[in-house]
């Protein structure tokens, strides 16, 4: 068991999204209900930072610039996502006891840093020497898992021999919730979308809107659809008989859970935002992530039918689920709203509470033996000519950006 004098958590971002929600979420129940010395290293003008209130006051934040180092604190233990490992190599200054512990939350991060940073993969050599270093990290405890698909897609990417996979599922606050009596109008629908609208969830969403376009030349029905999220990835969505489309962009807290309580019947997402609606028992579907265009053949899982904490799998036209799109939308009434809406509140609870997640945390917290020599001596240090002239490229474009 570690003996450390503080937790560090590094995840910067400036955006809203989910990764952003549980990591502070994590952050803030380590500080308040079990005392401990937590410190979150973000930019100045980050999400975190301006999330804080009165409550995370106990946190204490670092700053993050992309041009200076990170005075770690002594005897600290860093928690952060596996995709920023190089991130950790290129801006830490740290003791010898600094521990670390590396949270897959992305199946793509790792390969997307990697290919950021020095193209992935150069040879067969190179993945032989990732494999290497990942089954070291995970052989210092060192390596824990989201859910099922990021366990196996990267197992596919990297071929590496970690056979049991240990798992810390995204967490979300739960409270004694009342059984939600929201009346569902059968002739009008309101689904709600919940997410980033980002390179790997768009084609998600304009699946959805292609099912909708299909089922009202069908169905005596009427559908709106509310999409609550902002990002890179836009679309035109053109004017369509009984459909109406409303662009909500980001609520967050009170303005979230009031507006998903008052207006959805019908959640589709996928990830952290899955819980939102169920927590509020609000029927949620889960659907799967993908980098292309996803055909309406495809069909559909409520949350509660996920295995191994899966909050999103990468599209398969070889994966076949229980539901299409016009069942889950015409069974959909009174009745099957609370059904549904309490399945998917109770796997919630079972599944991603924050209290048993932040007992996980801990004992992973207790368990890891990885040190920062110990990932020096990993090939991803095998590239310090590489991050510094991208460090100079990043200088540069700020320089040319700034003038």
């Amino acid at each position: 068991m570690n003996v450390y004098s503080s937790i560090t958590f590094f995840y910067p971002s400036r955006i809203v999204g989910g990764a952003e929600f549980l990591f502070l979420r994590l952050a803030k129940i380590l500080s308040q209900k079990y005392l401990l010395d937590v410190y979150y290293i973000d930019f100045l003008d980050g999400f975190a930072r301006k999330m804080s209130d009165s409550e995370s006051r106990s946190i204490k934040f670092l700053e993050f610039g992309r041009f200076s180092k990170v005075q770690l604190p002594p005897n600290t233990i860093i928690i952060t996502p596996l995709s920023s490992i190089i991130d950790v190599l290129r801006y830490f200054k740290a003791d010898r006891k600094t521990l670390l512990l590396f949270w897959s939350i992305q199946p793509l991060g790792l390969r997307n840093s990697l290919n950021y940073y020095f193209g992935f993969p150069n040879s067969t050599a190179d993945t032989d020497s990732y494999r290497k270093s990942l089954d070291k990290m995970s052989s210092l405890d060192a390596i824990y898992f989201m859910d099922g698909p990021n366990f196996y897609i990267q197992k596919h990417q990297f071929n590496y021999n970690i056979s049991e996979p240990k798992f810390i599922p995204i967490p979300c606050q739960l409270s004694d919730s009342k059984t939600n009596n929201k009346e569902v109008d059968v002739t009008h629908i309101n689904i709600g979308w919940l997410g980033r609208l980002s390179e790997e969830k768009i084609h998600s969403l304009t699946n959805i809107l292609s099912h909708a376009k299909s089922l009202v030349i069908k169905e005596n029905i009427d559908l709106t659809i509310h999409v609550i999220g902002e990002g890179d990835m836009s679309f035109n969505v053109e004017n369509y008989p009984r459909i109406q489309v409303v662009f909500l962009g980001s609520l967050i807290g009170d303005h979230l859970t009031n507006y998903l309580s008052n207006n959805i019947d019908l959640l589709f997402a996928m990830g952290t935002s899955t819980l939102e609606g169920a927590s509020l028992k609000i029927p949620t579907i889960l659907v799967d992530f993908s980098y292309d265009l996803i055909p309406t053949t495809n069909s559909f899982r409520w949350l509660y039918e996920s295995t191994n904490f899966s909050l999103g799998n990468l599209y398969s036209p070889n994966v076949k689920y229980s539901h299409t799109f016009n069942q889950l939308i015409l069974d959909m009434n009174t009745k099957s709203f609370q059904y549904h809406g309490q399945l998917c509140y109770d796997y919630a609870r079972a599944n991603h509470d924050i209290e048993g997640v932040a007992l996980k945390l801990l004992d992973a917290i207790s368990s890891t033996k990885m040190s920062m020599v110990d990932l020096t001596e990993t090939h991803f240090n095998k590239f310090k000519i590489s991050l510094w002239l991208v460090r100079l490229k990043s200088y540069i474009k700020y320089i040319w950006k700034k003038y």
